[in-house]
């Protein structure tokens, strides 16, 4: 629970910074009710272009926190596409979203470091606050990397090769 737990860090220092997790595992949801985490919010999980792309677009980072990590991740590239600097973690399991993000414009803990992934999440919120200029350059270059990775014609493109080639 590496997201939730450097939430709790943190959360006390900044009374205006919300949590909003969307498709929460109910181990999560339950965690935060037992505990009585602050200021977190959970949305239904939902295929609706509407939802997803609402979602990335009301967030201003994506914090993401599976424990496995990705063997893709698309969550990560939609919010990237949106330019949206991602929080993340080295998992045990599966790391395919290292391969696209580097400190342009993420900040990758590592594995299972909840004091680490806390910092990340305190760095982000205090950019978005007092250092509008390193924000900014951190939201292009995630749009870029989104797009250069994953728009609809290049992933088309990167299928076709894969295809061709075998």
């Amino acid at each position: 629970p590496i997201g939730i737990r450097a939430w709790q860090k943190i959360e006390s220092s900044y009374p205006n910074a919300h949590y909003l997790i969307m498709s929460p595992p109910p181990r999560l949801i339950a965690t935060v009710e037992s505990e009585a985490i602050p200021r977190v919010h959970f949305l239904e999980p939902s295929a609706s272009e509407i939802d997803v792309w609402s979602f990335h677009g009301a967030i201003d980072a994506m914090a993401h926190f599976r424990r496995d990590g990705e063997t893709s991740g698309v969550a990560i590239a939609e919010s990237l596409v949106v330019g949206n600097p991602i929080i993340t973690h080295r998992s045990h399991i599966w790391n395919a979203h290292l391969e696209y993000l580097d400190h342009s414009c993420a900040l990758i803990a590592a594995p299972d470091d909840v004091l680490e992934y806390s910092i990340h999440m305190r760095t982000f919120i205090e950019l978005h606050k007092e250092g509008p200029k390193k924000w900014s350059e951190m939201r292009e270059s995630a749009k870029r990397i989104g797009m250069g990775k994953f728009s609809p014609v290049v992933y088309s493109d990167n299928i076709r090769n894969i295809v061709a080639n075998i």
